[in-house]
């Protein structure tokens, strides 16, 4: 589908695309080069990204999710922290709750589409 198909559904369906705020990536492997490309509708043009997040997954132009593991390894570290700060003033149930809904959930959100890629 070409972008002008995809603007034509956008203005029928009362969607104003705002350029400033749309980027694009451009898939490729680690081993091919890089090919520029302009995507623009009436003199406004869509901007190339290398990076983006995406639903709280941070994905780049090469199949690595290094800056996403990247981002969960911070998240799982102030998360640690946070526990070992209060462990001496919580009773220990209300630091499994807090463990509970904190760790486990960072480290599985959207691991069925980056974890499947890590252990291939």
């Amino acid at each position: 589908m070409l972008f002008n198909d995809k603007n034509t559904w956008l203005i029928k369906n009362l969607v104003n695309l705002n350029f400033k705020k749309t980027y694009y990536l451009d898939f490729r492997s680690m081993k091919h080069y890089k090919i520029d490309m302009q995507i623009h509708h009436n003199h406004n043009y869509i901007s190339k990204t290398t990076q983006t997040k995406f639903l709280g997954l941070s994905i780049d132009d090469t199949p690595s999710w290094k800056h996403h593991v990247d981002q969960v390894i911070k998240r799982l570290s102030s998360a640690s922290y946070a526990l070992r700060f209060i462990k001496y003033s919580l009773p220990i149930e209300t630091l499994k709750i807090i463990y509970f809904a904190h760790i486990p959930t960072t480290m599985s959100y959207g691991i069925i589409f980056w974890g499947n890629y890590l252990s291939a």
